[in-house]
């Protein structure tokens, strides 16, 4: 390797901070095309290189990566790690698992490469006393493999020997669902340690690794693939992971997600959408701004709860946190229905409370979903007609992609369900659009003016 070199340039912004962390932890996140695996293999031989020497001279680091499948391992991991570092450089040892340890200067690097994407592979890293880990497309690893890593970094070389000067995981990934272990631990709880560096879209004018792609690399790949792909692996956001096809492709969680924490507006009614289900309810609470804007200040979501214990949910958070403030609350028509079980109804619960309640104008799908999309597609000013406080992640990870239409199994050309799914994601969902109704934004076209119900199937 004495011969050869090698010359990197971190191709963004957002790769240059990557490479100057030394967090425990760090996930890279970006399009596809934007440099994270190529990063990640520069980031490794610089730690091997910033290792400190131990006492006979030698810089030694051995490292972990890991990828999903033994398929994806072989054919798009080490062909990049090989397309940087070809097999020349060092000895490669093809077994189980595929070893490359590498002599170069003062410096000794071993590299294991390991597939790994059932619980059950932890095994696999049992007997590992590693350096560093690197997970190649995280989204497609378990979070028990995570969790396995974490014990075996920091432990070569030993203390005995020096330790080590730098030791933890990088992990590389496109956007994987709300609800993934990564968007939960990076994201949402960000431990201390853990970094989280997130690349622009590649529509955007601080996409990354564009001197590196054919010109108009991006904008092809949003012409022929369909809108929730382009979301994920083009835009760089938060998608989810389902076999199915969101129902509000106008959403962006990026968009549509308020940069800070919103608070109660003191003067502004409160409109509150309710959804009662067998399995638990849920509630959206909104309020209009100066400028007509809709602000999702609070969602409500109890499982497996009754609709008296629901009630009681909800009328504690308006007293605390809308006090004061004129409230309506519109509920699921089928709310005014009777119980089977006694002559009571939802509603009725609800103003046998005090609760200003009163069943949506309508219950009609397509009304529901035209209210909503006509919000999110809404700008005021320059910004969204709906922000969503970043707090309200139930709603969010609906909105992102949870509210869905399943996939018929059907040959040929992808088909979806007329429905959107029931499932946990859709109470929330509803929610939202029954308060929407309430303020109306759901309008009843005239008999002539029937709304087109749409096709779903993707060509």
């Amino acid at each position: 390797m004495a011969d050869d070199s090698i010359n990197y340039h971190p191709a963004g912004a957002t790769l240059t901070r990557f490479h100057q962390s030394d967090a425990f932890a760090r996930l890279l996140v970006g399009p596809v095309g934007s440099g994270k695996s190529v990063a990640s293999i520069a980031e490794i031989l610089a730690r091997s290189i910033a290792q400190a020497p131990g006492t006979d001279g030698i810089r030694r680091s051995r490292w972990l990566a890991i990828r999903g499948t033994y398929g994806e391992l072989t054919s798009t991991t080490l062909r990049s790690w090989n397309d940087w570092v070809p097999a020349r450089f060092g000895r490669m040892v093809q077994s189980q698992p595929i070893v490359h340890h590498l002599q170069f200067g003062d410096v000794d690097l071993e590299v294991n490469f390991l597939s790994a994407d059932r619980d059950d592979d932890v095994k696999k890293l049992l007997s590992f006393e590693a350096t560093g880990c690197w997970l190649n497309e995280g989204r497609e690893i378990p979070r028990a493999i995570f969790n396995a890593a974490l014990a075996r970094v920091g432990r070569f070389p030993a203390q005995r020997n020096g330790g080590c000067t730098w030791s933890g995981l990088i992990i590389d990934s496109n956007p994987a669902g709300v609800d993934h272990w990564l968007h939960r631990l990076f994201v949402e709880e960000r431990p201390e340690g853990f970094e989280l560096f997130h690349q622009p879209g590649g529509r955007t004018t601080q996409a990354e690794n564009l001197q590196n792609l054919p010109a108009g690399y991006y904008e092809r790949l949003a012409l022929s693939m369909p809108q929730d792909w382009c979301r994920v692996y083009v835009d760089s956001e938060w998608g989810f992971a389902f076999d199915g096809r969101s129902v509000f492709t106008e959403y962006s969680d990026k968009l549509h997600t308020a940069p800070e924490v919103l608070e109660a507006l003191p003067l502004s009614p409160v409109i509150v959408g309710v959804d009662f289900g067998l399995a638990g309810s849920a509630a959206v609470f909104l309020q209009q701004d100066a400028r007509g804007r809709y602000l999702l200040i609070h969602e409500l979501v109890a499982e497996q709860t009754g609709v008296e214990t629901f009630g009681r949910l909800l009328a504690q958070e308006l007293s605390q946190a809308f006090a004061g403030n004129e409230v309506s609350i519109y509920c699921d028509p089928a709310a005014n229905q009777r119980s089977q079980l006694d002559e009571r109804t939802a509603l009725g619960f609800l103003k046998g409370m005090g609760l200003p309640a009163k069943a949506a104008p309508t219950n009609d799908i397509l009304l529901r979903l035209e209210a909503v999309r006509r919000v999110l597609s809404r700008l005021v000013e320059g910004r969204p007609g709906l922000m969503i406080c970043p707090n309200a992640t139930h709603i969010r990870k609906a909105l992102a992609g949870g509210y869905h239409y399943q996939r018929i199994n059907a040959s040929g050309t992808a088909r979806y369900q007329e429905m959107p799914q029931k499932d946990e994601h859709s109470h929330i969902a509803d929610a939202l659009q029954y308060a929407l109704l309430g303020t109306g934004e759901g309008h009843i076209p005239k008999r002539n003016q029937a709304l087109k119900r749409p096709e779903f199937s993707l060509m």
